[in-house]
């Protein structure tokens, strides 16, 4: 298996074997990727204005993954509007993958169809994103497979309004085990945030928070089982729900009176009556990590994920600590240093018979 190179100083007449012998193109990458058997697009910095379709019917169809370069999702950006179809910018084939990338479907488009990425079609495996970011007017992530898993992404609504409906994730007709998604951030969707249809799929340790509902039967998350999760409405409209799943357990489901926090069988949950002051540090400029007095510090706990084997690390990458972890994607950072009202952690370890390892990734010095 090798590695296609695109870079912004390259060449769709080159290689693409290495960095100095780049392809221009994701496009022509994928291409060159087909015909040699590989299977990594190696993705330099900059903006990449193409769609690109890595599907069967639309072009190459193999399970390519795509990979920025550098590690983090805004060095590297797709964006642009779909040029036909239902396809969105990025559509990836089965057993496929995106690292490390930030995909925009640019299009004012109020369809389905302006969706930043999706995958449809064939058999296998469906794909991975880790750390990448999808924008989008009308839906992030569109897709007829299962066994999709998102982890530490962040998935934001360019419409920040309810003239049209919005979806974060939608699973289609097809799909019978739903979206995992692990440390993922979902923002300003009206609609629906986490579309698990029929309760399928699992959510851990995310936030979804929205400013805007249009739809009455809105649902924040949607899922089999849902842990250490977050879902906070803001737009002062009554919904249908907060939270719903089979198993809902160490959640905070807040906003509006109204609102039914949950619907399936709670364990160690917060509600709307529990929370009396906002659980993220700065709301009003969309810094949605805990507060030191946020309810989320803290209350979560790991006992399905460390049976799973899931991710044990926040959006940032920062691992969980490993008992009293924090609800939500962000792990509460303490911003005092390595002193709390002047008492040394060292201190503090022995003052709350934990360990200074314990008490540093707290106070976030670990």
């Amino acid at each position: 298996m090798a590695t296609v190179y695109v870079r912004k100083t390259g060449d769709n007449a080159n290689d693409g074997t290495t960095e100095g012998l780049a392809k221009l193109t994701i496009n022509g990458a994928c291409v060159t990727a087909a015909s040699n058997n590989s299977d990594t697009i190696n993705i330099g910095p900059g903006t990449y204005n193409e769609t690109v379709k890595i599907q069967s019917g639309l072009g190459v169809s193999y399970p390519l993954h795509l990979v920025g370069s550098t590690g983090d999702p805004d060095d590297v950006i797709i964006s642009e509007g779909d040029s036909g179809g239902q396809h969105g910018t990025v559509s990836l084939s089965h057993g496929g993958s995106i690292s490390h990338i930030t995909v925009h479907n640019t299009s004012t488009s109020t369809a389905h169809s302006a969706t930043a990425a999706m995958t449809q079609g064939g058999l296998g495996a469906g794909i991975d994103a880790t750390n990448c970011v999808f924008k989008s007017n009308a839906v992030a992530i569109r897709t007829w497979k299962n066994d999709i898993v998102l982890d530490r992404c962040k998935l934001i609504c360019t419409h920040k309004g309810t003239t049209h409906n919005t979806t974060g994730v939608q699973c289609e007709s097809g799909v019978t085990t739903g979206i995992t998604a692990y440390s993922c951030l979902f923002q300003d969707w009206n609609y629906n945030a986490i579309n698990n249809s029929t309760n399928e799929g699992n959510v851990v340790n995310c936030t979804v928070q929205t400013d805007h509902v249009r739809y009455a039967s809105m649902r924040g998350i949607w899922a089999l089982n849902s842990y250490n999760n977050i879902f906070n409405n803001n737009s002062g409209v009554d919904i249908l729900v907060g939270i719903q799943a089979t198993t809902i357990k160490n959640c905070i489901s807040y906003g509006v009176d109204g609102d039914d926090d949950y619907v399936g069988t709670e364990t160690a949950c917060l509600g709307y009556d529990d929370i009396t002051t906002d659980t993220f540090a700065a709301h009003a400029s969309d810094n949605f990590r805990p507060g030191g007095v946020s309810k989320a510090v803290g209350a979560g706990t790991y006992d399905w994920q460390t049976a799973q084997s899931a991710p044990t690390t926040d959006i940032t990458n920062r691992a969980y600590v490993s008992t009293g972890t924090t609800i939500g994607c962000y792990q509460y950072i303490w911003v005092g240093g390595s002193k709390f009202g002047g008492t040394a952690n060292t201190s503090l370890g022995k003052i709350m018979g934990s360990s200074v390892t314990t008490v540093g990734k707290v106070m976030g010095i670990g």
